[in-house]
């Protein structure tokens, strides 16, 4: 029987939290014309 490796099923759950907290932090530079300042967000 083949092993389960945890940290294969978990990456799909880390990868959404980081979408998430990428997208809260720019949200703020949303429609202010300063695109440097949404992309170092």
């Amino acid at each position: 029987m083949d092993s389960v490796v945890t940290h294969d099923l978990i990456f799909p759950y880390l990868l959404r939290k980081v979408t998430e907290k990428a997208a809260l932090a720019s949200y703020n530079w949303i429609g202010r014309g300063n695109k440097i300042g949404g992309d170092s967000a």
